[in-house]
């Protein structure tokens, strides 16, 4: 044990000499030399009724009583390996020295640790040497003996031989634990119960220390020791090195809490903050069973701390926890809104609201991120604090006509049939997303028997393909791209049928000058003809017209919705009707919205789920209003109408002698504002827009088209 414990000596001082800073060969002096005839340290009347005290010894003299941490007559206690007990640590107070005591005596020239622990509330005190419990009494009276402390001594004799290092007093019981943390290294800040802390690691090893001639506390309570008798020169009686620990070398960070700790709604033990090695928490002083990192958090309720070093579990800390709870945000559902909707469309009261897809984990939605119809959840967060999550149904309002293949069909008014009987003026027009490019696939049709078939627009094998008459003037091209939204229109002109596919010219028939088309009473009808074929996908933005549109109408028309007022539209589906893929087993018409009330009757659509349904997977956006493609006919002036005042600063006056529909437009060809008006005055107001100059078209009931500039200032 002596060659072990030299050894350990010897490899403490090398490890002094490599971290000490030199000068001149000088090392730092990490120990306080006792010469055993006149040194000692008073300390003050520091001593604690419940205490701990702990120091590193080392003795040179065996044969004196060598008294460690100790008082006198104005202090009754004493810690000593005494040459009267056997050189055996001995202990005690109020006169009884031996109340515990060490059976193994004490080697001399070796460093040992030694810890005395006294409980007044259960009269114990227990004795810890290098660590290990060696004595223990369960029935010691309290201490009263005076509290006076001196180091080396008891009042000012049965002196020490021998070298102190690390001597600590405490006012609590520190238990093995901590004991073993603290004893191979100094101690770190932030110690609970420590009344003086001296580490002795002052002057110069062997050198004149003789300005050196008190004991530095650094506990933080100026308990400074006044060194007595000391010649502080030389080897013996004098700052020396090495001590029982290295200097700078730290023990483990002792376990250290705050309480109150404070939290969100739905925090758990993993949440909770301490430090110090193996930390565990309990429900309770006396718990067996350590709390498991996902247990919930409950408000005002006291949480127990401790940590592990090694195989032994320090006392438990107590922490009160205290829960901010945020209330949900609150928001109505459902929710309803068009296909290009963003997470930043939802609305929810609340403060800094989050979004999310599910009702707990996964990341928050970006405002931008597009929506689709399902359950949205929204928190909101007050002072860094995220609520729960209210779940909020959002729709989609449908855009599109989803066609399942088998039976669906649009059943329209056998009107549009007799409207278009023996005249030489058509266009049908469409937005088509078929899955097919090998079948042959009608979009629109009113196939009668035989010769009464007006006109027919499909897809035949891959391309697209239209007639008029019974098959008599046919024309085929461009490509059918699955899954793809395209646009398709035919246009009779009197002197041919021309075939468009996204606004471009893909073929052209000529037919008669002197063709019209048949007489018919079929009915108009979507996805479907007399053949049989039916159409499999979506449809959206169905047009018939009774004239012949140019390229550039059809090109400027294509990807927006129509606006009120136009010519010689018979019919006009734009499919803005039920929820996307929701329960839509009511919505069993296609509106017709040219005002001529050609109604479409479904057959066959299951008008629930993803298919055979209403849908919001349209190219055109509801509400994008298409801008009007101006020519000469509309500049034709008529006297019909009189605006006054004109500039105004918005508010204008019309007086006209016939009935019409009117719409604005500013110079970009956005519509402004469209309304019908009768005879008499109409008040025309734009004061919710800005200055500049602005279009006013008016059709009367004749068709005839009459534009005036208005100027707002």
């Amino acid at each position: 044990m002596r060659k072990i414990t030299l050894l350990r000596n010897q490899i403490l001082l090398f490890a002094i000499v490599l971290t000490t800073s030199f000068s001149r060969g000088q090392v730092s002096a990490s120990a306080l030399s006792f010469d055993g005839v006149n040194d000692y340290v008073e300390l003050g009347d520091i001593m604690p009724v419940t205490y701990t005290k702990e120091a590193w010894f080392y003795l040179s003299d065996l044969s004196l009583q060598n008294n460690l941490i100790s008082g006198g007559s104005d202090g009754q206690h004493a810690l000593y390996p005494s040459a009267n007990y056997g050189n055996r640590l001995s202990a005690g107070h109020n006169g009884i020295w031996n109340a515990v005591q060490d059976p193994t005596p004490i080697a001399a020239n070796t460093w040992y640790h030694v810890a005395l622990t006294y409980d007044a509330a259960t009269t114990t005190m227990k004795m810890y040497k290098n660590g290990v419990l060696v004595a223990s009494n369960t029935s010691v009276p309290p201490f009263t003996g005076g509290n006076a402390v001196r180091l080396g001594t008891f009042d000012t004799a049965n002196l020490l031989g021998g070298k102190l290092d690390e001597v600590r007093i405490w006012n609590r019981v520190l238990p093995e634990c901590e004991i073993q943390n603290n004893m191979n290294g100094e101690l770190p800040a932030g110690q609970v119960g420590l009344v003086a802390y001296y580490k002795c690691n002052q002057g110069i090893h062997a050198a004149n220390n003789t300005a050196i001639t008190t004991l530095t506390d650094t506990s933080g309570n100026d308990n400074t020791g006044t060194l007595s008798g000391f010649a502080l020169t030389g080897s013996s009686s004098n700052w020396v090195a090495p001590g029982g620990v290295v200097t700078g070398t730290m023990s483990p960070a002792q376990l250290s809490v705050t309480s109150p700790q404070f939290f969100c709604t739905a925090a758990t033990i993993a949440d909770l903050t301490a430090t110090g090695m193996g930390i565990k928490w309990y429900s309770s002083l006396e718990s067996l069973n350590e709390l498991g990192a996902t247990t919930a958090l409950t408000s005002g309720t006291t949480y127990y701390v401790s940590q592990t070093i090694g195989s032994c579990e320090s006392p438990r800390n107590a922490v009160v926890v205290m829960i901010n709870t945020t209330s949900a945000p609150t928001a109505i559902s459902p929710q309803t809104f068009n296909k290009d909707a963003t997470v930043a469309n939802i609305a929810a009261t609340g403060t800094d609201l989050k979004w999310y897809a599910a009702s707990t984990g996964s990341t928050a939605l970006a405002n931008s991120s597009p929506i689709t119809g399902g359950i949205y959840y929204v928190s909101q967060a007050v002072s860094g604090c995220e609520s729960l999550r209210t779940a909020i149904e959002v729709n989609l309002n449908a855009s599109a006509l989803d066609f399942d293949g088998i039976d669906d069909k649009v059943n329209c008014d056998t009107g549009i049939s007799t409207v278009l009987s023996n005249t030489n003026k058509l266009t049908v027009e469409a937005w088509i997303k078929t899955t097919r490019d090998s079948n042959v696939e009608t979009i629109v049709s009113n196939h009668g028997n035989g010769s009464s078939t007006q006109f027919d627009l499909r897809t035949v094998n891959g391309e697209f393909n239209c007639f008029i008459g019974f098959g008599s003037y046919v024309v085929t091209g461009g490509t059918v791209i699955p899954n793809t939204w395209q646009h398709v229109a035919m246009v009779f002109d009197g002197t041919s049928v021309t075939l468009y596919v996204d606004g471009v010219n893909v073929g052209t028939t000529p037919t008669p000058s002197n063709y019209t088309l048949p007489t018919s009473v079929a009915p108009m009808i979507l996805g479907y003809n007399g053949y049989g074929e039916i159409f499999k996908g979506q449809m959206d933005e169905v047009r018939v017209w009774n004239k012949a549109l140019t390229q550039t109408e059809i090109q400027n028309n294509k990807n927006c919705e129509l606006g009120p007022g136009q010519t010689n539209l018979l019919a006009y589906y734009q499919f803005n009707q039920g929820l996307d893929n929701r329960n839509n087993s009511t919505v069993t018409t296609v509106a017709d919205a040219s005002s001529n009330a050609y109604t479409g009757m479904l057959d066959g659509f299951e008008l629930i789920g993803n298919t055979s349904n209403w849908t919001a997977t349209s190219i055109v956006t509801t509400g994008n209003t298409c801008s009007t493609n101006l020519n000469n006919n509309h500049f034709e002036f008529s006297s019909k109408t009189t605006v006054y005042p004109n500039p105004s600063n918005g508010l204008f006056s019309l007086n006209n002698d016939a009935r019409a529909a009117i719409v604005v437009y500013d110079l970009n060809g956005k519509i402004i504002k469209s309304e019908n008006i009768n005879f008499g005055n109409t008040n025309l107001n734009l004061n919710s827009s800005p200055n500049g100059v602005y279009l006013l078209k008016i059709t009367y009931d004749n068709n005839q088209v009459e534009t005036i500039k208005l100027i707002k200032k």
